[in-house]
């Protein structure tokens, strides 16, 4: 089983990330000849208060990806409307860029409806898939997959 080690800054579960289009959409985009857009590296905050993970408008304008369909969602100020995306995420320790990744290819995630302190919250639907343990004491958290 694979590790990531994190510290614990702030009180806050702070992860980085690299988010891209679903795996199948990367494949299109290559074998039709054209090149696969970047990923773009966040910050994200490990969030059990979400069921779906959410991520900022903004990287999801920046890789050009459309909603595959709109949804209502509870939030903090009540009900509110959302895109929903298909994106690839990659958990990853960027000062050491090798793997292992926490690797995502085709996630379901919706865009931010008010602006947060970080770019993505990772939500239960990824954390169900991987095993957290907070080491509260040494301030480290692990992410074993």
């Amino acid at each position: 089983m694979a590790q990531l080690t994190f510290p614990i800054v702030a009180g806050e579960l702070l992860v980085d990330v690299r988010v891209n289009h679903d795996a199948s959409s990367l494949l299109d985009i290559q074998s039709a000849g054209r090149s696969a857009p970047a990923s773009v590296v966040a910050r994200a905050l490990l969030y059990t208060g979400s069921n779906v993970t959410v991520i900022a408008p903004g990287i999801l304008t920046q890789l050009g990806l459309i909603p595959c369909y709109y949804t209502a969602t509870h939030g903090i100020g009540g009900l509110v409307q959302v895109g929903v995306y298909r994106v690839s995420l990659i958990i990853l320790d960027a000062s050491r860029p090798q793997p292992p990744w926490f690797t995502r290819p085709d996630l379901l995630v919706m865009d931010m409806p008010s602006p947060l302190p970080v770019d993505v919250l990772i939500g239960m639907d990824v954390l169900l898939e991987c095993r957290l343990l907070v080491d509260g004491p040494n301030r480290t958290f692990m992410i074993d997959f």
